[in-house]
């Protein structure tokens, strides 16, 4: 098989599919089918690791609007619509948007075979103009392109009893992203410590990921400001790009005006190595998002054996119950953070290597229970779901 993998930025600094998408790219090669990855330049200089390392075929598309979310590129349109009787399938990861339009316009006048991929909420928007937008796309032409899919693949069991029960939406696909195991390495913390030149003695609270409203990094210093400064030996790191400048100086107004520039080490975008670091010397991923269809950060400290503290909007609801995280209400988050972080760090409430240990176990058990299926028997279910 030929398969096309639509999506609007595959860059580095994007998140999570850009490396789960390279990933199922690699399970399809190694099956020996083709993909090729079309993408819009949201940066200036663009790249993506896997990418590279693996030699995919990938071509970057300039916009004709400046309003990055739509990714409205005439030059993608040029290329897809030339290009379409090369494909046996195209794979759209983005919805609202130009690409996922194009997408519906080669299953209607092309009958192509399309396959979805939910990622972010369906209607939920971190503003009130991206929630009208959404809207009025729903009723143009998204709601009728779902219809039209021949596949939709969502990756976690929330959205996929969302789409069947409440929408009605049919060929439905539960498969959790694909995670690059191979380049997760868990480091001894001390080793860990003296690469990144930090200090033995303290603890790190992690976020790793974009720094947007959407991901609650505002909640994060909200809830542990109290403990902070009461804790001299606490300390959060945030690694990730700044996609948001406006938000990014609101978090640093804040740090200033709290006088804690001295308890928060803002790394910027980190390579895989510097991940593994990170990841091994933190007690706890914080990740007070509003919304995850996933979560690759995640699945990946999980999976290295570092506990997570999330929300209820995310997917990762049972890792309080398997003792190794907490589950805190998005909308009390400060509240519920600082009261948390009081039993962990003031009243040591909390066994935080035995938290560790239990991750480990719950991510084998979560690979053995929901990796049955991957992308590959999407595509195959697809041509036996003939339209």
């Amino acid at each position: 098989m030929k398969i096309l993998q639509l999506i609007e930025n595959i860059d580095n600094r994007y998140g999570g599919p850009s490396r789960s998408v390279v990933m199922d790219c690699l399970k399809l090669k190694q099956a020996g089918h083709n993909c090729t990855i079309y993408s819009t330049r949201w940066f200036k200089h663009e790249k993506n690791n896997l990418i590279t390392e693996n030699k995919i075929e990938w071509f970057i598309f300039e916009l004709s609007l400046k309003f990055k979310k739509a990714s409205y590129s005439l030059g993608l349109k040029r290329k897809l619509f030339s290009s379409i009787n090369d494909f046996d399938i195209i794979h759209v990861h983005c919805s609202y948007n130009y690409p996922s339009y194009l997408a519906n316009i080669a299953k209607r006048k092309y009958n192509k075979k399309v396959i979805f991929t939910l990622r972010g909420n369906l209607f939920n928007s971190s503003n009130f103009i991206g929630f009208i937008i959404k809207k009025i796309m729903w009723f143009i032409f998204f709601k009728g392109f779902l219809k039209r899919c021949d596949g939709i693949v969502v990756t976690n069991k929330s959205d996929e009893l969302h789409l069947k029960n409440k929408l009605k939406l049919q060929n439905i696909h539960y498969v959790p992203n694909a995670i690059d195991l191979n380049s997760l390495k868990k480091v001894k913390r001390n080793i860990a410590i003296e690469i990144l030149n930090l200090n033995n003695k303290t603890k790190y609270l992690l976020y790793l990921g974009r720094i947007h409203p959407h991901k609650g990094l505002h909640l994060l210093l909200g809830g542990v400001l109290e403990v902070i400064k009461k804790t001299e030996n606490l300390k959060v790191i945030i690694a990730g790009p700044v996609e948001d400048r406006g938000y990014f100086n609101t978090l640093n107004n804040f740090i200033k005006k709290n006088k804690i520039g001295n308890k928060v080490i803002f790394m910027g975008q980190v390579e895989k190595h510097t991940k593994n670091l990170l990841y091994s010397i933190a007690d706890f991923l914080v990740y007070p998002s509003k919304s995850e269809n996933f979560g690759m950060s995640i699945a990946e400290s999980l999976y290295l054996g570092l506990p997570v503290i999330t929300t209820e909007k995310t997917s990762w609801l049972d890792i309080e119950k398997s003792k190794c995280g907490f589950i805190v209400n998005y909308k009390n988050s400060v509240e519920e953070l600082n009261s948390l972080f009081k039993k962990i760090y003031l009243k040591n409430k909390f066994d935080i290597n035995e938290m560790k240990l239990n991750a480990e176990i719950y991510f084998k058990h979560f690979m053995e229970k929901n990796y049955k299926k991957n992308i590959l028997n999407v595509y195959e279910s697809c041509f036996l779901n003939q339209k």
